[in-house]
């Protein structure tokens, strides 16, 4: 069942907290561990202790677009406190949401690609607009990955 108006994105706003009282992370720190590094597993996502609340939201998300860019102004200033909401954030997107998400470019590009592979991988992604879909996804990338490649000191 598809909810119209749904306005149940205040929840977010709590995620830091939980990931904190988890011990998911800490306060400013990198979540980066590469011991760890597993797309596929709800640790790396941040979400294995409310994954039923993410997968609620995603699923009664996905007939709504979501305003991507408010969400994301209220929410990008957590991001470097809880290094985790951005995967969070992303997990709970539906396949109708990601692509202005990964548009955005305020999304890692490590948890675009990472996201983009679970809605490729699980077919979330109709048939029908897979490959539009698919390369309005990656063109965002890219780009992040070269600013992130001309932020970096030139080393000769």
């Amino acid at each position: 069942m598809c909810i119209k108006n749904f306005h149940m994105d205040q929840w977010l706003f709590a995620i830091p907290l939980c990931h904190f009282l988890y011990d998911c992370c800490k306060p400013y720190q990198s979540v980066y561990d590469q011991r760890k590094a597993n797309h596929t597993n709800p640790y790396w996502w941040g979400v294995e202790h409310f994954k039923p609340l993410v997968d609620k939201y995603k699923s009664e998300t996905k007939c709504t677009t979501i305003d991507v860019d408010l969400l994301l102004h209220r929410l990008e200033p957590l991001f470097a406190v809880d290094q985790l909401l951005q995967r969070t954030l992303m997990a709970a997107m539906s396949a109708r949401n990601i692509e202005a998400m990964i548009a955005s470019q305020k999304i890692a590009p490590e948890v675009c690609m990472a996201n983009l592979i679970f809605f490729l991988k699980w077919k979330e992604i109709s048939e029908i607009t897979l490959k539009e879909k698919t390369a309005a996804c990656i063109e965002p990338i890219i780009l992040s990955i070269q600013e992130l490649q001309n932020d970096l000191p030139n080393e000769r």
